[in-house]
């Protein structure tokens, strides 16, 4: 039987490194991530059911907080839902850990008999949080926001000098590099149609943001190798900021940060190029660090 937080107070009780404090997804056995769910909890010898809150979830396990506490190696079977179509329903858990909280109790779950189709569904969701905080532009967002970004973006796949889009065609998509390598090309003014590498746009990069601003492509681009994609649509953008005005304002401020760069880099360039003895009476590094 379990017991309210007003009939018990517990002490801290730790058991088992595997629900050790987060410290980087390289030193758990199995990589967790920080989200905040409903969670319904069974106990499995009499049946009695209690709501909890998820505070974070990976393959091996789940961790939540209750008004009850549970014993150690208790048997339960938790429920709950990460995001559509990611449904768990009485996965069967045994409590590992239990810490006295002032209004409540929070439990590391170790799940148990998980099944292999169950697993893949859980490992699939860790991965895609990962997957799009790895990408440069996406390193500061929250374990909830690249969740909630990732489930909007859509992956793609191209073979190797592959076209993702050409040069003049309507644009309506931005393009991160979860994996290989993307070439940016353009038609050279000077050599006709010769198409001159402007940027190479490598794993953790993106490309195409312009497309957010502006609705025809400037260049080309090719993927360079085999690689995969994520792409974010203006439509997809515009529902972000409906649904979650709070992280698609700060992917506009990234967006914007990110030209910023590239606009100051290019400038750099340009004075090399134009003037590669300097500026006549002008120290061409006065120029640059007014670009910076």
């Amino acid at each position: 039987m379990g017991y309210s937080k007003s009939k018990i107070s517990m002490p801290v009780i730790r058991q088992g490194a595997g629900m050790a404090e987060e410290s980087g997804r390289e030193r758990r056995r199995f990589a967790r991530i920080r989200l905040a769910r409903d969670v319904e909890v069974t106990e499995v010898s009499t049946g009695r059911k209690m709501m909890g809150r998820m505070t974070s979830v990976s393959t091996g396990g789940v961790s939540i907080t209750l008004d009850v506490y549970l014993p150690l190696g208790k048997k339960v079977a938790v429920s709950f839902k990460i995001r559509e179509g990611s449904d768990f329903k009485d996965l069967t858990a045994k409590v590992l850990t239990v810490k006295d909280l002032s209004d409540g109790f929070a439990a590391g779950l170790e799940f148990i008999d998980i099944s292999p189709e169950e697993s893949a569904s859980l490992e699939a969701v860790v991965n895609d949080v990962y997957a799009m905080r790895e990408l440069k532009l996406f390193a500061g967002l929250t374990h909830e926001e690249a969740l909630a970004l990732r489930s909007i973006c859509k992956e793609l796949k191209f073979k190797e000098h592959e076209s993702i889009f050409t040069e003049g065609s309507e644009s309506d998509s931005f393009y991160a590099v979860a994996k290989g390598k993307v070439s940016i090309t353009k038609k050279s003014n000077i050599e006709g149609n010769k198409e001159e590498v402007l940027e190479l746009i490598r794993e953790h990069e993106f490309f195409g943001e312009m497309a957010l601003f502006k609705g025809k492509s400037t260049a080309t681009a090719k993927a360079h190798m085999d690689c995969v994609l994520f792409r974010l649509t203006i439509e997809d953008f515009n529902k972000l900021y409906d649904q979650n005005h709070k992280l698609a304002t700060k992917l506009l401020v990234e967006f914007i940060k990110a030209l910023s760069r590239r606009i100051k880099s290019m400038n750099t360039e340009l004075v090399d190029i134009l003037y590669p003895d300097g500026i006549k009476g002008i120290d061409p590094s006065i120029v640059k660090n007014e670009n910076n």
